[in-house]
């Protein structure tokens, strides 16, 4: 218990029995010996003390606290008034000692520390000028070099690109005719497509009526043995369509006559339906056969009588082959104002195509010299910006070295000045 401070006199007030009951020694003083031996055990902690400094300090501490109890001692005779100096004390003469200390060294290291801070920074810059003006001397060359590769590339790009110009203007303008020639083909053809749509729908409509008829009609027909005129009409016009030659039998009203008969080859055909049916839906009618169908007009299409409606009331078969014949007829005559055309546009599209063939090997040619500007073009944007970024290197070089001078020149007499101080 320390009498220094209001604690003991309140421990004091609250328990009396301290005073009435128990007997206090009181030990205020340590030996002059066991002072300085812990003195120097407290100050051996300190990094910064040396072995040879802390017994001396160790002696110094200890006086100062023999000091201040005497002098104590003698002022509590004197005044009758009381100055603890208990071990205590001297304990926290120690710890202030050590915070003071290293308090006074951390300003002093942070102090030095800055003034070599600063010349180190002094000395970099001197090593970076040095470094940037060899930098500067590098870059020089590298420069020119650039520039020159620059201006070499712009002046082939300027006399390659006239050419470039002109060869596009020649390829365009051969482009724009082959356009007009294409367009002129596409007219020709589409006329072609209306002419020939005029046939188109009998034609379709007579090949749909094929694919109605059935075999067991084709039977009954073969199996007639008087088949009503109409059915040996579209037989026989079938037939010329056919290229098939008739009979030749006596005429029944001039037996001194012949005359041409289509029934019995009729028969023969009728007897291979199938065979029929891919012969009428396949047949060529593209280069129908000018005696044939002439023959067709003259004595059977020519007739009133020869008309799909009657030729239904005796036979569905005959029939669809009654519309086979008149779409043929019909489509011969649009194909003959077709032909014409379709021998321009034959002619026209071959030409087209030569053209068009010499077109794309101009425009080939014209590719590869864009190509090759572009190449170019592409290398002068390349070189340009590393000319530009030797420029602005350069510049930035230039910068700091004025920079770093301007520091050194500064604060180049401070130099001496901080290494005595640091």
């Amino acid at each position: 218990m320390s009498p220094i401070g209001d604690a003991f006199r309140d421990r004091l007030r609250k328990f009396p029995s301290l005073v009435n009951c128990c007997t206090i020694d009181w030990f205020t003083s340590w030996p002059a010996d066991a002072l300085e031996a812990v003195a120097a055990k407290q100050l051996a902690s300190i990094d910064t003390v040396d072995e040879e400094l802390a017994p001396r300090l160790a002696r110094v501490c200890q006086h100062f606290h023999e000091s201040a109890r005497m002098l104590s001692s003698r002022y509590a005779d004197e005044m009758r008034r009381y100055n603890y100096v208990t071990p205590t004390s001297y304990l926290e003469l120690l710890s202030q000692f050590k915070r003071s200390l290293t308090e006074q060294q951390t300003d002093l290291f942070g102090a030095r520390q800055r003034y070599v801070v600063g010349l180190q920074k002094l000395d970099d810059a001197s090593q970076s000028v040095q470094q940037l003006q060899q930098k500067l001397t590098d870059m020089q060359p590298k420069l020119v070099v650039s520039q020159e590769e620059t201006a070499e590339l712009m002046k082939e790009i300027e006399q390659k690109l006239p050419g470039v110009e002109e060869m596009r203007g020649k390829v365009k303008a051969e482009a724009d005719i082959a356009n007009e020639e294409a367009e002129a083909v596409n007219t020709v053809k589409r006329e072609c497509e209306d002419d020939l749509a005029e046939a188109m729908p009998a034609l379709n409509s007579a090949l749909a009526a094929l694919d109605t008829i059935k075999e067991s009609d084709i039977k009954f027909i073969r199996a007639l043995g008087s088949p009503p005129k109409v059915i040996k009409t579209v037989l026989a016009a079938v037939l010329v369509m056919l290229g098939e030659k008739p009979d030749k039998i006596q005429d029944p009203d001039n037996p001194s006559k012949k005359i041409e008969d289509y029934w019995g080859p009729a028969k023969k055909i009728l007897g291979d339906v199938k065979g029929l049916l891919e012969n009428l839906k396949g047949y060529d009618r593209d280069n129908i056969d000018p005696k044939r169908i002439a023959k067709v007009r003259k004595e059977f299409t020519s007739d009133e009588e020869f008309t799909v409606e009657r030729a239904k009331q005796a036979s569905s078969a005959a029939a669809g082959m009654c519309a086979w014949v008149s779409a043929m007829d019909v489509y011969e005559r649009v194909a003959k104002v077709v032909a014409p055309k379709r021998a321009r546009l034959a002619q026209a599209e071959e030409e087209l195509k030569g053209k068009m063939a010499q077109l794309r090997e101009k425009e080939g040619v014209l590719k590869k010299v864009e190509d090759d500007l572009g190449d170019l073009q592409s290398k002068l944007a390349a070189a340009q910006k590393k000319l530009k970024q030797l420029e602005e290197d350069k510049e930035d070089c230039a910068n700091q070295l004025v920079r770093a001078e301007q520091l050194i020149g500064g604060l180049g007499g401070e130099k001496q000045r901080w290494t005595e101080r640091a």
